[in-house]
């Protein structure tokens, strides 16, 4: 079976009868899965084995070597014949995502030619298998060069590497500034540079190096580094979502050979936003429709979170789409049983587009709502057509209640319905372990209203504007 993850060796060819560091990078391909990697015992694993022995096939002499610059969370242990990868803790390999392990000092042999290491990958139920080839080249004059990373976003740069051998110095040509290219003295036969594309407009620059040992030149190698558009490999909430008028949201992706990146939302943007990105798609609406704008009328339901990730060529582009809910009026009565002290609330508290117009002890609330809804609540003595709960508070310990205009009342938690000669004006004890109660009734003209009140321990009420 094959594997999940792709793996590779930079570089991918060495020196023979030499001691060389060779990085394995294990990555999840950008087309890929999300990959959870299981920890601890009968966890995942990912074995390497090297071909040990003196022939043209073998890799390494002997297996003293040890690996370093593990990615975190992942350790490497011996095992026989094997370095085996787990994991240290239960981890997930996003698309693009990588494992990088570096091993030190291998100890290469003497036979030219090319080596396959082996890699077998235990990853939940699937077990793959697969051969990295590495390349042994002859000590004589000559260069291996190679890029870490070979892909880069727009105005990323790579690590260009070289090795050499019996050389006196390494010339490295394809440089975009310049003369267009950059001469290394060697010894040390080991060196590295900056490079980059140095354009917006091509896919690809070749770096070609040779190696020179007075007037004699190696054949030349070269390495292609490649840009490419922006992209977003994973993000979350992957799908619409519905959300309280007061709730906060968090916004999370990754993105790849990005230059930057722009969050856009209604009339509203922020450029170089990191993840997460939390923000109240309730609250960012009534920034846009509120009282103060005069349209607070035409606000939608919906708000849609863009990001935006800027790049080489074609931006990469996620939709969030935020379908706000209601918002809830908690209580619109008076203060006092005979009727006097108006007082509102509404969930959440801070929400921009209502309208409170007060009479001589009276009210009349105007809430608008997302999808150019109004709800309008009333409060009076003297209406004799809307539904109201007037009052409602504890009074000696009891629930205590006025209303107006109603032909049902409801409390809750339990659905209680309220006997009708208890409608207009009521008590009942308080339930039992409760922190809120609420009062729903339904008005004569069939339109609702509710009132909720907070219990506090001591079975009085807490119930501040």
């Amino acid at each position: 079976m094959s594997t999940l993850l792709d793996y590779s060796f930079l570089p991918d060819t060495v020196f023979v009868n030499a001691n060389d560091n060779l990085k394995l990078v294990i990555q999840n391909p950008t087309s890929g899965k999300p990959i959870p990697f299981k920890a601890g015992r009968g966890g995942d694993t990912i074995t390497i084995t090297f071909p040990i022995g003196d022939t043209q096939g073998d890799l390494v002499t002997n297996l003293k070597f040890g690996t370093s610059n593990v990615s975190s969370p992942f350790t490497v242990n011996i095992v026989g014949d094997n370095f085996v990868l787990t994991a240290t803790k239960d981890t997930t390999l996003d698309p693009g995502d990588n494992v990088q392990i570096t091993f030190n000092d291998i100890p290469v042999n003497n036979s030219t030619g090319k080596a396959n290491i082996n890699i077998n990958e235990f990853i939940g139920v699937n077990s793959g298998k697969t051969a990295v080839p590495v390349t042994k080249k002859s000590q004589e004059l000559g260069v291996i060069v190679w890029l870490d990373p070979l892909i880069v976003g727009l105005g990323q740069k790579s690590n260009l590497q070289f090795k050499s051998a019996a050389s006196t110095s390494v010339v490295i040509s394809g440089y975009p500034d310049g003369k267009g290219e950059k001469t290394f003295e060697t010894p040390p036969y080991s060196g590295s540079d900056a490079v980059g594309i140095g354009s917006d407009t091509i896919p690809q620059r070749t770096y070609v190096a040779s190696a020179w040992a007075g007037g004699n030149q190696s054949p030349p190698e070269s390495i292609t580094l490649t840009q490419v558009p922006p992209l977003i490999t994973v993000f979350s909430p992957t799908e619409s979502q519905s959300v309280g008028a007061g709730q906060e949201v968090t916004i999370s992706w990754k993105a790849m050979y990005d230059s930057g990146n722009e969050m856009k939302w209604l009339q509203s943007s922020k450029k170089n936003v990191k993840a997460p990105f939390k923000t109240k798609p309730g609250t960012d609406l009534t920034q846009i429709y509120n009282m103060g704008n005069h349209n607070a009328q035409f606000m939608p339901d919906t708000v849609t979170y863009s990001i935006i990730v800027n790049g080489y060529k074609q931006p990469a582009r996620q939709d969030f789409v935020f379908k706000v809910k209601p918002v809830q009026l908690l209580y619109i009565k008076y203060k006092n049983p005979d009727l006097t002290g108006v007082m509102f609330s509404l969930d959440p508290s801070d929400w921009k587009a209502f309208v409170s117009s007060f009479g001589t002890n009276e009210l009349i609330l105007t809430i608008y709502q997302p999808g150019s809804i109004i709800d309008i609540y009333y409060l009076s003595k003297n209406d004799t057509t809307n539904p109201m709960i007037q009052y409602f508070d504890v009074v000696d310990g009891n629930l205590t209640w006025i209303t107006a205009n109603l032909k049902s009342l409801t409390l809750d938690p339990g659905g209680i319905s309220i006997e009708d000669s208890q409608i207009n004006k009521g008590t009942c004890s308080i339930p039992d372990n409760v922190a809120s109660v609420c009062l729903t009734g339904l008005g004569n003209n069939g339109k609702y209203v509710r009132s909720v009140l907070e219990i506090k321990k001591s079975n009085s009420a807490n119930n501040v504007l």
